[in-house]
């Protein structure tokens, strides 16, 4: 089946040696909220930075991002502060975060001026489509038949799985459409893969009109390799298309949180 709408996924929000600190004054002094490294989807990336600067304040925190824009909130009960300039540490998560050019006082709510990660479109509505909903295995099934002819099954939960195909990924003028116009077609298609190939979680949007609806995913397999390690985009030339690709089939696992 396809998707009968267009889809997107952001993904792509770091937390690295250069950004793990997040300083901010509640009124006592300053305070740093030490975030846990990683490569997230961007709302757990999101919880994780708020969790650091719950354990930091004494105040309850909250980061919330507005899926249509990509801008972030963060908010609390009083007011405080955002050290974007004048925090002590050299390297903070505040350019993550999108909150740029001066520190951010006297209230208690702030909403970033850039957005944050990295969204990807596919140009094509998604082929091949199979939602989570009808696509489910077992965990380590064990099938036991007894002596007198009942059927034991041993399983560890389930998983759940999402498979698809991204098609005519192309810098090529197209119509604007059915095949949406993207100079760099090709090149976020390549990155997006890159991305895919580490392992990270993205998040996933059946429609793009409504990013409010999404799924957090990780890659299971490629066509490029049954452990989703590799990638391979297929050219397609044989239907007379050159320079336009197809990712061939994709399998996501559902991550649950």
């Amino acid at each position: 089946m396809a998707v009968h709408t267009f889809s997107k996924f952001y993904y792509d929000f770091i937390i690295d040696t250069d950004t793990q600190y997040l300083p901010f004054n509640e009124g006592a002094g300053e305070l740093i909220a030490d975030i846990t490294r990683g490569s997230y989807a961007p709302t757990v990336g999101l919880f994780a930075v708020a969790s650091a600067m719950n354990n930091a304040g004494t105040q309850s925190y909250s980061i919330t991002l507005d899926r249509l824009t990509r801008l972030v909130t963060i908010s609390a009960d009083a007011n405080f502060d955002l050290l974007v300039v004048t925090g002590s540490p050299a390297s903070t998560a505040f350019s993550r975060l999108g909150f740029t050019g001066f520190d951010r006082t006297g209230t208690n709510i702030y909403t970033g001026d850039l957005p944050i990660a990295k969204v990807y479109e596919p140009q094509f509505k998604l082929q091949d489509y199979m939602p989570s909903s009808v696509n489910t295995s077992s965990i380590d099934p064990t099938v036991r038949k007894t002596a007198d002819g009942r059927v034991e099954v041993v399983r560890f939960g389930t998983e759940k799985f999402i498979e698809m195909q991204i098609k005519f990924a192309t810098n090529r003028p197209m119509d604007g459409v059915v095949i949406k116009n993207n100079p760099t077609g090709v090149e976020d298609l390549i990155d997006f893969m890159e991305h895919l190939i580490t392992k990270e979680a993205v998040e996933f949007m059946p429609d793009v009109g409504d990013p409010n609806t999404y799924q957090i995913i990780r890659i299971e397999k490629t066509k490029g390799d049954k452990n989703g390690m590799a990638y391979e985009l297929e050219e397609q030339y044989k239907k007379n298309l050159p320079d336009v690709y197809d990712s061939g089939l994709l399998t996501f696992r559902l991550v649950e949180s």
